[in-house]
């Protein structure tokens, strides 16, 4: 007895199915077994259950608005007249729309092929729930297809057979479905069991208790006076009097009610994920916003749209077209899907970063796009940096950065060595600059945000009986994600540069862009750390200054000035520091996972002038580990090691 029928008679008894569709999960007939019984329930599914219809039609469809194109010898021809209608019945498009169908709902596709000739003169969908395929040696040795007792053979050569990979069946494929079966039966019982409570024992939302036992003429007044005066939607929320002894009470939702609507959720979300459809594309926008809905969006196209369509777009290209017009082959076309395509601010901001770090030319990326260079287009483009820099060391002079200079500087490194130096510096000056003074921008946004709404809780609370804190002025989680949000983009660039930057040291131009995974990652883990941080730093200080003034016995005039004297220093060098140090931050991980990439095994430690002249940075100064290792002297594997540090880490090239 295998596990689904265990799991069959355990649900049996008390917990039995309401009657309706079969329950999907008793459908598995075992490892090594033939056809699975229940395809027709999967097919089923897509009548009934609003989720499954949502996800399968979501995903055919998508496929099926993909142009099909067609090419002989790398010219675009037309379709062949047989697949351009592949029966009386279908376009091209109906037939990819059916395929993607049938794989979403069962894992399998049928076509079977009316053969003309050597050739093939047409393409019919035959239901999965009806096909039975008759094993062979390694591949099959025919197929029946099954209506009604009728059965008709077919050779293995007349159809066509599609399928996702099943590790447990060598001749069917795995339904989406059948992974996520207790989330679509579990779905069905609670939506018949919300019918049922509806149409046998729905219950009002109030119920109005009366004294005593009234007359049936007076009940009928109340019920005409409440519906005349808190009936319909312009009456919705009047007051209620009640009088002669009349009390009102709400019924409220109970406990088991409550889980059911939990469970649904849950169920949804099993479904959504099983079918590889995210929410927001189905219509579930609970947990979504614009960037993430987009974000979804780029997901669902880039994986489970482009990943059926190659799959797809193989069957024709092996099984059909070589046996329906020699020498055509076919590829869909996704350069018209908007969510495969780059966001034109994300393609700006990377060029300007690949400019900036003179990793591309401007006649480069002119090329790209198909324009005539320009005569100065092939010198490394310059820009001047748009934050204020630090000023150098104390008793020390501006470095240059001729290759005589370089020459003089720390003797311990090799010249290419102390050439990279000066290169490093440059780079990470004129590509950190604007970023840092873009966050330092950001971050004064948030305080003077934060600022605003503590002054007003404050308001609000002071006078009050309710003991004034911190956590009272500011919502700790909130004020995370708006200043996480306020950064992300500011901190995906700074990691941008650095891989790049790091890609240029060793020779290896780094493609990258803001999509990059790593880029969005690091990004994101930078600015949640941060986020948290500076908020915890905040409310700390907001509850050491309205700590004192509550202490002193201040007024609300006293309590502002100290609120608002946290976020005059919070505005000006916090603002700067955490946009120094951050900006830093990102660089140096961007930086050090471009030196993972290229297999760079090596790093050394280069001292930075400005804040790090007076600390424990200088003493690093040429240290070198092994990459990912700590440097001995500042306890850290990358920059920064303090904040405000302006040290970076450059690759040992041999």
């Amino acid at each position: 007895m295998n596990l689904w029928q265990n799991v069959k008679i355990l649900m049996a008894g008390d917990l039995g199915k309401a009657a309706g569709g079969p329950d999907l999960i008793m459908g598995f007939t075992g490892i090594g077994e033939g056809q699975p019984k229940d395809y027709l329930a999967y097919e089923q599914t897509y009548g009934s259950e609003v989720w499954v219809y949502a996800c399968a039609s979501k995903r055919a469809e998508s496929l099926a608005s993909i142009p099909l194109r067609f090419y002989r010898q790398g010219k675009e021809v037309d379709a062949p007249p047989a697949l351009a209608t592949p029966n009386p019945e279908m376009t091209l498009a109906d037939l990819i729309e059916s395929w993607g169908l049938f794989m979403a709902l069962t894992g399998n596709a049928y076509w079977e092929l009316a053969i003309a000739g050597r050739g093939i003169g047409g393409l019919y969908p035959l239901r999965t729930d009806r096909m039975k395929v008759l094993a062979g040696n390694r591949t099959p040795a025919g197929y029946e297809h099954n209506v009604n007792g009728k059965v008709q053979r077919y050779a293995a050569e007349e159809i066509c057979h599609s399928k996702y990979e099943h590790p447990f069946n060598d001749w069917y494929g795995i339904s989406p479905i059948e992974a996520s079966a207790l989330a679509v039966d579990s779905s069905e019982n609670i939506r018949r069991y919300g019918k049922n409570f509806f149409k046998n024992s729905a219950r009002p939302d109030y119920i109005m208790e009366a004294e005593g036992n009234p007359k049936p003429d007076a009940l009928r007044r109340i019920k005409a006076a409440i519906r005349k005066q808190h009936g319909g939607v312009s009456r919705a929320h009047n007051p209620m009097i009640l009088t002669g002894g009349l009390k009102y009470r709400e019924v409220a939702l109970s406990p088991k009610d409550a889980e059911f609507l939990a469970q649904a959720k849950l169920n949804r979300e099993e479904i959504c994920a099983a079918m590889k459809t995210p929410p927001a594309l189905v219509g579930i926008f609970e947990y979504a916003n614009y960037a993430n809905a987009e974000a979804q969006e780029k997901m669902f196209w880039g994986g489970v749209v482009t990943s059926d369509a190659r799959k797809l777009q193989a069957v024709f290209n092996r099984f059909i077209l070589p046996r329906m017009a020699t020498g055509v082959t076919c590829a869909f076309d996704l350069s018209g899907v908007a969510a495969l395509q780059s966001d034109p601010k994300s393609v700006w901001e990377t060029r300007k970063i690949q400019l900036d770090t003179g990793s591309r030319t401007v006649n480069e990326l002119r090329a790209e796009d198909g324009l005539d260079p320009v005569a100065w287009g092939d010198e490394p483009y310059s820009a001047a940096p748009a934050f204020p820099q630090l000023p150098p060391a104390k008793g020390k002079a501006e470095p240059c950065e001729c290759e005589a200079h370089a020459q003089t500087e720390s003797p311990a490194r090799s010249l290419k060595s102390r050439i990279m130096v000066k290169r490093t510096q440059a780079a990470r000056d004129r590509v950190l600059g604007p970023i840092a003074a873009d966050i330092h921008a950001a971050m004064t946004k948030v305080f003077t945000g934060q600022q605003t709404r503590a002054l007003k809780r404050l308001a609000e609370l002071v006078g009050k009986s309710i003991k004034l804190t911190a956590s009272e002025l500011l919502d700790e989680m909130a004020e995370q994600d708006l200043t996480h949000t306020a950064v992300y983009e500011q901190l995906k660039a700074a990691v941008l540069a650095g891989a790049i930057n790091g890609g240029n040291l060793v020779g290896v131009d780094m493609e990258w862009d803001l999509t990059n995974p790593y880029v969005i990652e690091a990004a994101k883990g930078i600015g949640e750390k941060l986020a948290e941080q500076v908020t915890a730093t905040t409310l700390e200080n907001l509850r050491e200054q309205v700590g004192k003034g509550i202490a002193e016995g201040e007024g609300y005039q006293d309590l502002k000035k100290r609120v608002e004297s946290v976020f005059d220093q919070a505005k000006g060098y916090r603002a700067e520091m955490i946009a120094r140090t951050e900006s830093a931050n990102a660089w140096g991980s961007g930086q050090l996972e471009s030196y993972k990439v290229n297999e760079v095994e090596k790093v050394e430690w280069l001292f930075g002038a400005g804040p790090c002249s007076s600390g424990v940075c200088e003493e690093a100064d040429g240290e070198i580990v092994a990459l990912g290792e700590n440097f001995p002297s500042v306890g850290v594997s990358s920059e920064p090691a303090h904040p405000n540090c302006s040290c970076t880490v450059i690759p040992v090239i041999d």
